[in-house]
């Protein structure tokens, strides 16, 4: 279906029109089972890939999940030196009717200016995150919201980030000539359990879309309203 609708672009999607055919040099495709901890997986070789994270549904869902499990190491090694993970959840405000573009646009806007603050890169110092886009459709209209994934030095208390970076990013929508935002949309958690930070690591490593937050639990509830 993707290659049907984007052949009319094949000029600019040459991997991904390509994508799962048989390599040229190849004259067979071969495949196999690799036994990993949640079973086994069929793999094959002698197929083209795009690795494309954007357009490829195949090669999307690979490289997420790998990306996924590689921050939940990272953050797990961390907490183990004794740093505290966060999770974040930023939106603009939006209405049924706006261009996911528009919307889109303001956030993306808003999370640059914001982060390219030097209050914010003060605030921020010795921090480590990481972060993700989801987008979901409701009856407020398109919903895009950044999750991040923060993690704070032990010598810093974690909760002292909790306001000082709403004032920023509630400074940073109206900088980009956006409505102001709702408390009510922003969500600050402090992750305990190792298990939560497993979900919040993954959940942000693969830069998830759709129903990500109806369906998962713990810290990834995040708030949702606008």
């Amino acid at each position: 279906m993707v290659r049907r609708a984007l052949a009319p672009y094949a000029d600019h999607f040459r991997g991904l029109t390509s994508c799962g055919y048989p390599a040229p040099q190849g004259d067979h495709v071969t495949a196999f089972l690799v036994e990993e901890e949640e079973g086994y997986r069929v793999r094959f070789s002698g197929v083209m890939t795009c690795g494309s994270p954007w357009a490829c549904p195949v090669c999307s869902s690979r490289l997420a999940r790998d990306r996924g499990e590689a921050l939940a190491r990272a953050a797990a090694r961390l907490v183990g030196l004794g740093y505290r993970a966060v999770h974040v959840v930023l939106t603009v405000r939006h209405t049924r009717g706006e261009a996911l573009a528009d919307v889109f646009g303001a956030l993306s806007s808003a999370w640059r200016w914001a982060w390219g603050h030097r209050r914010v890169k003060a605030l921020l110092r010795g921090v480590a995150y990481a972060r993700s886009v989801e987008i979901t459709f409701g009856r407020n209209g398109w919903h895009p919201h950044i999750h991040a994934l923060l993690l704070v030095p032990a010598h810093r208390d974690p909760w002292a980030l909790e306001d000082p970076l709403w004032e920023a990013w509630s400074e940073a929508v109206e900088a980009v000539g956006w409505a102001p935002s709702s408390r009510d949309a922003y969500s600050f958690e402090v992750v305990e359990s190792e298990e939560d930070l497993g979900h919040v690591s993954r959940y942000v490593g693969k830069g998830s879309w759709g129903l990500g937050l109806e369906v998962a639990g713990g810290p990834l509830k995040g708030a949702t309203r606008a």
